[in-house]
This record gives structure tokens, sequence and C-alpha cells, in this order.
């Protein structure tokens, strides 16, 4: 008895390149390893490697690459942070202003929306403004 066996390569499509991010890898073959990463100012949300199964499908979920956003920062007590909004990206920095009569005096004057989502920097205090350098003189007539 004679057998035939025919070989059929499986392969996978092309995966979807997540938006924000890229593609590292061409073997699209079975068993192949493609990788993901984001671009700067996105972290990636889910795997960040796909193997091609033997169904032409890629294993896991696609990754996205979502924004690295910051919180608005506390403004410090008699002070304000500018610009205000609701949240900030990657890099982004604030201002922080004391209001009138009040001076920045420990802290950051400014700071900036790091890549783990914090703020860079220390958070800043205004004090009330002294007049030092006034000499009381009293007057005997």
């Amino acid at each position: 008895m004679l057998q035939f066996f025919h070989h059929v390569e499986t392969s996978c499509d092309p995966p979807v390149y997540p938006l924000n991010g890229v593609l590292h890898g061409e073997d699209f073959t079975l068993g192949g390893t493609i990788h993901f990463s984001c671009d700067e100012g996105f972290l990636l949300r889910g795997s960040t490697e796909s193997t091609c199964l033997p169904s032409g499908h890629w294993s896991g979920r696609a990754p996205e690459c979502v924004a690295i956003r910051c919180e608005p920062p506390i403004p410090p007590v008699s002070g304000s942070v500018l610009p205000q909004k609701t949240e900030y990206n990657y890099h982004e920095s604030v201002e922080f202003r004391c209001t009138s009569g009040y001076t920045l005096e420990a802290g950051s004057g400014k700071r900036q929306c790091l890549e783990d989502g914090t703020w860079g920097g220390s958070e800043p205090q205004c004090q009330r403004k002294t007049l030092s350098g006034l000499v009381n003189t009293v007057f005997i007539l």
C-alpha cells in the first residue's frame, strides 16, 4: 500500500499593529513569534508577544498601546496649578503659582508628567510673605 502525505505549510495573516505601537518580527509561519512595543509616551496593555498557532491564528489577544497620563497635581495651599486640566499627558508640564501675599518657598515651581504616570519634582508650598529687612523705629517725643 502506497501512502502520500500532503504537507501544507500553515501560516498566519500579518497581525494588526497596535495603534501607537510597533511590531517586531516577520515570521508568520507556524510557531513563529512576533513581539510588540509601544511608542514613547504609551504603555503596552496585553502580551508583548504572540505565536502563530496551527489554526492559522495568533495566540492571545492583540495588545493595545494606551497613552501615559497623570492625574491633576494637588495645588499648594494658597496657590494654583497652570494649566488646569482634568488629565495631563506624558512629558506635559505644569507650573505652580502662589496667590498674592504668598511666595513659593519649598518644592518645585514646575513639575513634569513622568513615564510611570507620576509627577516629577516635589510638592510645592506657598508661604506668607514676610516684611524682612524693616527696622522697627520708636520715636520718643
